[in-house]
Parts: C-alpha cells; structure tokens; sequence
C-alpha cells in the first residue's frame, strides 16, 4: 500500500483519488476550498452534461480540440463506463437531444455529490479548506540537482529552481538560430555559422558550374570526341 495525496477537488481530482484508492492505496484529497469540485456547479448551465451516450469513435469525432489527447483514456474509460460508474453509486441519468448525460435531477451538484460519495466509499480522506502551499522532502536522502545542491524543499511557486521550463529556451542544447553549435564539416572546418546566403561555403550548388568537372559545353576537356 501506498500513500497517496491527491492535491485539488476537482472532477479530475476526485476521480484520480477514488481510482488510487480502489487499488489499496491510502488515500488522502486536499482541497483549498470550502467545497468539492465547484467547477462542475457552473457546467451545463448549472445541470452537468457529464458525458454523451455513444461509442468512444463518436465521441472522439465530436471532440474540438485535443482529441488525440483523449484517446486513451476514452477507449480507458467510455462514456459508457461513466454512465455505470455515475449509476452504480447512486445518480440517476437521463440522455437529452444529441445524446447529451444529465443527471436526471438537473442539478450539477448531484454529481459532485456522487463523486464524494464514491471516494468517501473507497476509503478516501478528504481535507476541506486546507492549501497546499510548499513540498518538502521528508528527509535528506533525495540526491541534489544542480539546480539545487543543497536539497531544499521546491515549492508550487518555486519555478527558478526547476531545472528546464517550456519557456527557458536559454537550457536548450540547440535551437534553430544555434547553427554555431553544430559539430566542424570537412567544408566548414572551423565550424563558422552558415545561412542561406553562404552559398560560397558550400562544397557544390545547381548553380556552381566552376566546381563541375566536366559540362555539356566542355568539349575541348574531352579528350575524344565521337568525330
């Protein structure tokens, strides 16, 4: 068994806890708010379309954007899945036009309420109004980093001590601009940066007729002719 901490309340966050805790994990949820998942109380206009009543293949053809991103876990868990997973702890379900799942109360909240009710069932602890606002190691046996020699705690906020960002293009070993850092050619042996204009370093262009042994017009170059 493992210790595991989910941090958010979320629907992600709830159903990431219920699914470590069915697996005998020791779970526990942390949410900074006073209540779980307030972002499913705003959609739907209030009554949560959790899910369409169709095939994954479906589902995935209607999905704008990300679709790629979905695959696995829609083939993982259908909407058929949620369906039964919604049913089977107690929310009754209804498909409106386009196949759309509502909870058949119309309220949003009865969602959340079955997700809670699910996780608390699974062994799930659930801490209410309580932030998550630094990590810290719980000895000194994590090896260091060069970015952190000294081993100290990195917190959500601490993005100076991570080692590479999407956006720190400087800790990239080569970029597209970074031609001077290709390894020396036999032609460019001092390993100068080239462009599309150093067309004079290139060993043989369509145009570098010089280089070109022999040419259709080069008759005197042969040393036989056909006559």
């Amino acid at each position: 068994m493992k210790k595991v901490i989910v941090i958010g309340g979320g629907a992600s966050g709830l159903m990431a806890a219920y699914a470590a805790a069915e697996r005998g994990n020791d779970v526990t949820l942390v949410e900074k708010n006073e209540k779980l998942g307030k972002k499913i109380y705003i959609t739907g206009k209030g009554r949560c379309n959790l899910t369409n009543d169709c095939a994954p293949d479906d589902f995935l053809r209607n999905v704008v954007r990300g679709g790629k991103f979905l695959t696995g876990a829609v083939y993982a868990f259908s909407p058929a899945d949620v369906m039964q997973f919604m049913e089977r702890n107690g929310l009754q379900l209804k498909v409106e036009r386009g196949n759309r799942v509502f909870p058949a109360s119309d309220h949003a909240s009865d969602v959340t309420r079955t997700l809670e009710r699910a996780c608390l069932a699974a062994g799930v602890q659930i801490l209410l109004n309580t932030a998550v606002t630094r990590l810290e190691p719980l000895s000194n046996n994590l090896p260091p980093t060069a970015d952190n020699p000294n081993n100290l705690p990195l917190s959500a906020s601490d993005t100076d001590n991570l080692p590479f960002s999407a956006s720190d293009t400087d800790n990239l070993p080569l970029s597209a601009s970074d031609t001077d850092k290709l390894f020396p050619l036999a032609e460019n042996s001092n390993n100068l940066p080239l462009s599309a204009s150093d067309t004079d370093k290139l060993p043989l262009s369509a145009s570098d007729t010089d280089n070109l042994p022999l040419s259709a017009s080069d008759t005197d170059k042969l040393p036989l002719s056909a006559s």
